[in-house]
């Protein structure tokens, strides 16, 4: 009889979000000294991260509706694919494509609050408001 060997095991570190926790502080300190060069930061994030998914997601479902063909290599979507594949009108093409994109695009705006925030100043100010009134305690 096989015994399952397969590894449950967490890093705690990672589950609880200690890196997280300090990757974010590592931002608002870039934020808050540096603006601009945070500004910057999460520009080049959202270019790589969101650009380049929506436009892979928009070609794959296009050239899939159109030609059947994959979009990097140029091979047929599946083994028995007839010669001129679907031939799907464009116009219905790019309503599944852009109704994909919006979709995704909702979640890639989520990945990018973890990547880069953009209310990070929010987050500061609330630091520095319990700092002052931490201070303002009499012992």
């Amino acid at each position: 009889m096989a015994t399952n060997t397969a590894n449950f095991r967490v890093n705690v570190s990672q589950f609880l979000g200690q890196k997280n926790a300090e990757y974010r502080d590592s931002l608002y300190s870039l934020a808050l000294s540096k603006p601009t060069e945070y500004f910057t930061f999460r520009k080049e994030a959202n270019a790589y991260i969101k650009e380049e998914a929506l436009k892979n997601l928009y070609n794959v479902i296009y050239d899939a509706l159109n030609t059947g063909k994959r979009t990097v290599t140029g091979a047929n979507i599946g083994s028995f694919m007839p010669a001129g594949g679907p031939q799907v009108s464009e116009k219905i093409i790019n309503e599944i494509a852009l109704s994909a994109a919006k979709t995704l695009n909702a979640i890639l705006d989520e990945v990018m609050e973890h990547i880069a925030p953009l209310d990070y100043k929010t987050i500061a100010n609330q630091r520095y408001k319990i700092g002052g009134e931490a201070s303002e305690i009499k012992m």
